[in-house]
Parts: C-alpha cells; sequence; structure tokens
C-alpha cells in the first residue's frame, strides 16, 4: 500500500506494549542490515529511536532527501506473530488498516505484483490526491533471512494517469478529477523478535500541486500514527478472520499459501 506522506514528524506516544529492551530492538535490526540492500543505507535508525520503540511509542520522522520529496521513516513494536502483521498489511478489502483511502485492485494483479489505485479525499477547496501502484512482496529477503524478515514494497506504476483509464467508470470520474502524484514509493520490513514484530515502515510520495506546508505536515503526522497505531489493532484479530470459511487466500513473501490456523 501506498501513502501521501513527506512532511516533518515526531516521534509520537501510542498504547504501551511490552517492547523488547532497546539493545535487543537495535541488535535485532543491525542483523537484519545485510539482508536489506539499499535500504539499509537510506533509513537512519537511531538507538534513540530503538529507546523510543522500546518504551512502547511510535516513531515517525522525516528523512530528508538530496533530491526528490523527502522519506518517512515509521517504527513500532507490534506484540504479534509475523503472520498476524502480514495478514493485516494485505487483506486491504477486509481489515480497512488504509481507511482514509478509496482502493481499487485493478486488472493484471496476481499474488506476485498486485496493482492498486488509490484515492485520498482531500477538503474543499484542495483537490484530491490519486496515484496507481504495484506492490510486490520480496522473496530474496525472506529466504535469505530464513523466514524472519517479511518486507513488502511498492512502487508506481508507468503511464500511471494513462492507466486510470482503466478504471470503472464511477472510480474513473473522480480519478480523472484529482492531481495525480508523480511519485509513489516505499515499504513495509517486519522483523521477528521474542513473541513479537518489528514493523519498519518508508515512504516517499510527491504531492503535485501547491499545498499548503502546514497542511501536508498535519496529514503526514497524522497518516503516520494513524496508520502502525491501526496496525496493532488489526493484527489482533488478523489471524481468526483469515481462518473464516471463504476467505481468499494470502501468501507469504516467497509466494507460498499462508495456511489458515
Amino acid at each position: 500500500m501506498g501513502y501521501l506522506a513527506t512532511a516533518a514528524i515526531s516521534a509520537m506516544s501510542a498504547t504501551a506494549v511490552a517492547a523488547p529492551s532497546a539493545p535487543s530492538l537495535l541488535g535485532a535490526w543491525q542483523e537484519a542490515l545485510p539482508f536489506l540492500g539499499d535500504l539499509s543505507s537510506v533509513l537512519d535508525v537511531t538507538e534513540s529511536d530503538w529507546q523510543d520503540v522500546s518504551n512502547g511509542e511510535i516513531v515517525a520522522r522525516r528523512l530528508p532527501q538530496i533530491s526528490g520529496p523527502d522519506r518517512v521513516l515509521g517504527l513500532s513494536f507490534v506484540d504479534e506473530s509475523p503472520r498476524a502483521v502480514w495478514i493485516a498489511i494485505i487483506d486491504d478489502p477486509h481489515l480497512h488498516l488504509s481507511a482514509e483511502l478509496v482502493e481499487h485492485t485493478m486488472a493484471g494483479s496476481s499474488p506476485e505484483r498486485k496493482v492498486l489505485y488509490q484515492l485520498l479525499n482531500l477538503p474543499f477547496p484542495l483537490s484530491d490526491r490519486c496515484w496507481v501502484i504495484e506492490i510486490s512482496s520480496d522473496n530474496d529477503v525472506y529466504e535469505g533471512s530464513g523466514g524472519l524478515i517479511w518486507r513488502r514494497e511498492w512502487r508506481g506504476v508507468e503511464n500511471g494517469p494513462a492507466s486510470l483509464y482503466g478504471l470503472p467508470l464511477d472510480l474513473q470520474r473522480e480519478a480523472l478529477a484529482a492531481v495525480y502524484t508523480p511519485v509513489n514509493e516505499g515499504s513495509w520490513t517486519l522483523l521477528s523478535i521474542d513473541d513479537g514484530v518489528i514493523v519498519v515502515y518508508e515512504g516517499r510520495a510527491d504531492t503535485a500541486g501547491n499545498l499548503p506546508t502546514g497542511l501536508v505536515d498535519r496529514f503526514a503526522q497524522d497518516n503516520v500514527e494513524r496508520t502502525l497505531s491501526r496496525l496493532s489493532d488489526i493484527a489482533a484479530e488478523s489471524e481468526s478472520h483469515y481462518g473464516e470459511e471463504g476467505h481468499y487466500t494470502i501468501f507469504k513473501p516467497n509466494y507460498e499459501p499462508l495456511d489458515r490456523q
């Protein structure tokens, strides 16, 4: 999934959980870095960040980039299994992690490559924003880490504005009236630790057009906080939901079907 988030944000309190110690969190992150390739040089996660996560906080902040839109980093600890958090991230149609967005899975989607249209409604007189992204899981990281790292990433599709004409007519009208965001990319990374999961979110997007800086700041701050907080809530019920009769199959990062418990 993708989010419109390019503003300065700071650490925010969330519902406290029994998170591992800061040295344990830092150690798990350092062990994961060799598997994460270029991401390890992009994300500047500090010891202070891990102390905040250990204290039960959600950490979210802006990472300035030399060129293009800034990147946003989000960190949290979820006291659930990796598969529970994975279901919470993937099961958009039922669990609605991104409650603020209109979403539609587009033709050509598959377990290996999901194509997703998203529309963000903004208050008048601002124009809505929309984008089309392709989402895939990282089999290499999952297999290379022995199943300890679950990773999902997204990027804008080629010829994104043209792809809007493939939407159903009711969604197409809204999409063509919105401003198309030319850059939208990011990832979710889940690191197993003890009986829970370190959640690492990173993303960058070009809002396009002329949005007031203060509005973007407020939206980005609220969006990261709500999303990571809601992820924890959804993960607590996701496995029982996935086990219900008739639920569609969700796949692990190596594209094997996720078994129902």
